[in-house]
């Protein structure tokens, strides 16, 4: 299962509006998310995995409490394989902006290789 597919599917029960990298519509709550790729764990001059540098940004209006949905948005991703993420409030006068970072690693196996 991709990335992009294990975090669609983490976050769509907490958030119906789920976008990679960008979200232009009406809506006021939702989640855009985007990652970072390193090859990591170096054998034979080549990388045995990838490490994904994730950041996910939900996106609320001004008003209400989003710590019920910031602790499920860390347990999701947590549950999905990545590392307790890091919170920003990146917060402005257009609405509440939360920042999740994390890191997700997979397999980089060449075909046909274990």
């Amino acid at each position: 299962m991709s990335v992009e597919t294990k975090l669609r599917t983490a976050l769509t029960p907490i958030e119906e509006i789920v976008k990679p990298n960008l979200y232009d519509g009406p809506e006021t709550e939702y989640i855009v998310f985007n990652y970072d790729e390193l090859g990591t764990m170096w054998a034979d001059d080549r990388p045995r995995a990838i490490l994904y540098r994730v950041m996910v940004h939900l996106y609320l209006p001004h008003g209400g409490t989003p710590l019920t949905k910031k602790r499920r948005i860390c347990e999701a991703l947590f549950a999905a394989g990545a590392t307790w993420p890091e919170v920003t409030n990146a917060s402005d006068r257009d609405g509440q902006h939360y920042v999740f970072e994390c890191e997700m690693q997979e397999g980089n196996e060449p075909d046909g290789e274990p």
